[in-house]
């Protein structure tokens, strides 16, 4: 697939080393939006509870998984909404999985 990018952005074709014509760029849109259709839909059947976030805990992705666990629509959990998450459990499930593994750890000393 790569390859693929390459020769369709590479050059002409007739070993002038000319910029890749108009069809050329098109062909590699393709193959490149080919490739992001592959990794969504492996990153969807992952038997894994898998999402990305803003630093400032703002949800941007949740896999298929994860919605199917949790039993909601990618709306009701996307940006702040899991803030104001339907059920406490659901809303124990994000704190869990996605704000819990970031939090730092702070010792106290008795």
């Amino acid at each position: 697939m790569v390859n693929d990018i390459i020769r369709a952005m590479g050059s002409s074709g007739d070993g002038s080393n000319q910029p890749a014509q108009a069809s050329d760029r098109a062909n590699a849109e393709d193959v490149f939006r080919q490739g992001e259709d592959y990794l969504r839909r492996a990153i969807d059947v992952t038997p894994a509870l898998i999402h990305t976030g803003l630093p400032d805990d703002y949800l941007d992705f949740l896999n298929q998984t994860w919605l199917k666990y949790a039993g909601v629509s990618m709306g009701e959990l996307r940006g702040w909404a899991w803030t104001v998450a339907s059920s406490a459990y659901l809303l124990a499930l994000i704190v869990l999985y996605v704000l819990a593994p970031g939090l730092k750890k702070v010792e106290f000393a008795v």
